[in-house]
């Protein structure tokens, strides 16, 4: 859990995602980080570095809610019935493919306090996919190697 925010702030804070958030911002305001979350997830979806065949993420999906259900007894109240929709409609590996990202992209404007639906913003990777993905690019190697600096400190304390 303490890894996860150290993460999430690292990811908001560095540079590239500072940039990239601007094209969210018009239509979505302070949630652009949320969504360029979700862009990183599709690029590390499709990295095929990370997933060189389809049959890797499959396992790598099933892994992570095998992993995350021993946990159930002790998630938040919220997160039980999320993890639950989450894993049937396999959102981890769905962020191969844009009609995932799409559905996540609703997900979140619909989750969303200050959002009104519907807001389309599949357009905006889209349009703008080459840029996302030199973003992924530049910031991927920076987020794990901050994440394994992080984790090698946190299992020293």
């Amino acid at each position: 859990f303490t890894l996860h925010r150290l993460i999430d702030q690292y990811t908001d804070e560095h540079p590239v995602t500072l940039s990239a958030k601007q094209l969210f911002k018009p239509q979505v305001g302070l949630y652009a980080g949320a969504f360029m979350d979700v862009v990183y997830d599709y690029f590390l979806a499709n990295d095929q570095q990370v997933f060189a065949a389809e049959d890797q993420l499959a396992h790598f999906s099933e892994t992570v809610y095998a992993a995350l259900q021993q946990y159930e007894p002790v998630f938040p109240e919220k997160f039980s019935p999320a993890f639950q929709h989450m894993r049937t409609h396999n959102w981890l590996f769905h962020y191969r493919n844009t009609q995932g990202i799409e559905k996540t992209f609703e997900g979140l404007v619909y989750r969303a306090q200050f959002l009104q639906p519907p807001i389309e913003l599949l357009p905006v990777l889209e349009k703008n996919k080459d840029f996302f993905q030199e973003a992924y690019q530049q910031f991927f190697p920076d987020v794990i190697q901050f994440a394994s600096k992080q984790l090698a400190i946190l299992l020293n304390e």
